[in-house]
């Protein structure tokens, strides 16, 4: 308990150090909010990758999600990080990103199986910001969601990375592979992509994990 307690208070110093490293660097650099965001968006999901197993404490890690959420809520009230809050288009994303990583922390805790914990993540922090980026350049066939402009292009690359990050998962999960476990990765990779096509206002943070637990349930991972 205690060395869980003085991993958490590491990883969240590092991650608040981080959010006030990008808001510096954007406001030297002129850096665009949508990329700070999408960089900040990466960076703290890389870190809750390698810290939340470590600490393994889901109370702790609550406990670490609620004072995020209260630094992000404030901070976006108080104009404080405008390199992750001030995007075009109005988004609660920066709010409730830190609440996917217990969701699926504790999802692995439940079902006994760190995939739950892994791959939902690792979707989240490379697959939504290839869809923004390839979006941003290319912004073929644009739609609008709940307030939120998307684009089949952005969804095309959200579906391509996801592809890439569950068959790499499974390779380390599955010893066997198969046709129908081919057809799974397809038939999964294809719901989450639409499941953040249809999220507006930020909203997929949330939903893009809660479907990929959901499927992996659904399919017996």
């Amino acid at each position: 308990m205690v060395e869980s307690l003085k991993v958490g208070l590491l990883f969240l110093s590092i991650a608040l150090f981080m959010l006030a490293s990008i808001e510096f660097i954007s406001r030297k650099s002129g850096l665009r909010p949508e990329y700070s965001r999408k960089l900040a968006h990466i960076g703290g999901g890389l870190l809750a990758v390698y810290f939340l197993p470590i600490i393994a404490d889901v109370y702790i890690i609550f406990a670490i999600v609620l004072i995020l959420t209260l630094v992000l809520f404030l901070t976006r009230w108080k104009r404080l990080l405008d390199s992750v809050h001030e995007v075009s288009r109005e988004t609660l994303g920066s709010i409730i990103f830190p609440f996917p990583f217990f969701v699926s922390f504790f999802a692995a805790q439940y079902f006994g199986n760190s995939i739950y914990f892994y791959l939902p993540i690792l979707i989240l922090v490379f697959s939504d910001p290839a869809a923004t980026l390839v979006g941003d350049f290319f912004r073929w066939k644009r739609f609008k969601i709940g307030g939120s402009v998307k684009s089949l292009s952005g969804s095309l690359a959200f579906f391509v990375v996801t592809i890439l990050i569950t068959v790499s998962i499974l390779f380390v999960y599955v010893a066997d592979w198969n046709l129908s476990l081919t057809l799974i990765v397809l038939s999964m990779s294809l719901l989450i992509s639409l499941a953040e096509a249809l999220s507006g206002k930020g909203s997929d943070n949330i939903t893009v994990p809660v479907t990929t637990i959901l499927l992996m349930m659904f399919f017996g991972f």
